[in-house]
């Protein structure tokens, strides 16, 4: 009896030792709640990392996906390229390439339309000789100058044939240069515009 009650006190006094050399109840809370806190910072740099992983593979795919769509176009006009030259070699004047020449762009280029048009070197006006793909009527008693004092003349097909250059326009429908041609092509949905003059 006498020894366990000994057992007993002994037992006590460890337990009494421990719960004093034991960290007070606020400093483990703290400690927890430090955890928690630096969990929570870890998951939003998570978060952030993973939300910028996203946007890097949108923007890849974005930018294979343009990639793709200019190989396409350029393979497009190689292949356009390609049966103009054929088409040069087969036929024996303008009257039988012109046509030709417009059918292939649109077939093989992949434009909506095209056309061909000679300069009258007295009237210094545009005439269209050869046409072809949607919106051809477009084309029909439509005015072209190089003149640049005449309207007609400032356009895109007047000033590449007055400047000997290519005119690129990337947005027809709001582009100021082709104002007085957009009630027109409105009708057509162009909405490039690419004259070459030669």
């Amino acid at each position: 009896m006498g020894d366990k009650l000994n057992l007993n006190t002994l037992l006590a006094v460890v337990a009494e030792a421990q719960l004093s050399n034991a960290p007070a109840t606020d400093s483990v809370v703290r400690s927890t709640e430090e955890l928690r806190h630096e969990l929570q910072v870890h998951e939003i740099e998570l978060e952030m990392q993973n939300a910028e992983l996203k946007r890097s593979i949108i923007a890849l795919a974005e930018e294979r996906k343009e990639g793709e769509a200019r190989n396409q176009r350029m393979a497009q006009l190689y292949a356009a390229l390609s049966q103009c030259n054929q088409a040069i070699m087969r036929c024996n004047n303008e009257e039988e390439l012109f046509p030709q020449i417009c059918r292939v762009a649109v077939t093989f280029g992949g434009m909506k339309m095209t056309g061909i048009g000679l300069l009258d070197e007295q009237t210094k006006q545009l005439k269209q000789v050869a046409s072809y793909g949607s919106g051809t009527e477009y084309l029909d008693g439509i005015q072209t100058s190089i003149d640049e004092d005449e309207v007609s003349g400032r356009g895109p097909t007047g000033t590449a044939m007055r400047e000997d250059h290519p005119f690129w326009c990337q947005d027809f429908m709001h582009d100021p240069v082709t104002a007085p041609w957009h009630e027109c092509g409105a009708a057509f949905g162009w909405g490039v515009l690419a004259p070459i003059e030669n």
